[in-house]
């Protein structure tokens, strides 16, 4: 990632997040699962909340899985793809590229599989 400030989002981010991971307990009743709290710095929180898309942009998920009685959605999601990034006003767009590069970086992918290996299978 170039220097700017999705970059800087995403190093303060991601050591956040996997110093959350790693402070975080792993529990193993009834099966290995942990409660996190306070993953990310609690500015880049706030901006985050500040800068959630517009809810007209959101678009179902799953469908099938999580649907009501009658069929329509109850859960939505914004994609932070490059598509989903790049509709989003520049700031907004800086700091969710420097969100989703965190939270997709292979360290914390291994960090969480690591306390939730007792029950994982590969």
């Amino acid at each position: 990632m170039a220097n700017g400030i999705a970059a800087a989002i995403y190093e303060r981010t991601l050591a956040s997040l996997l110093d959350g991971v790693a402070a975080a307990p792993a529990e193993t009743y009834p099966f290995a699962h942990v409660y996190f709290q306070n993953l990310f710095p609690a500015d880049v929180y706030s901006e985050m909340l500040a800068a959630l898309p517009d809810s007209a942009h959101y678009a179902a998920a799953a469908e099938r899985h999580y649907g009501d009685a009658t069929g329509n959605s109850v859960r939505w999601m914004y994609a932070l793809s490059h598509d989903g990034l790049h509709r989003l006003p520049p700031r907004h767009c800086e700091l969710w590229r420097g969100v989703a590069a965190a939270l997709a970086d292979p360290a914390l992918k291994r960090a969480v599989f690591a306390k939730l290996a007792p029950d994982l299978a590969y």
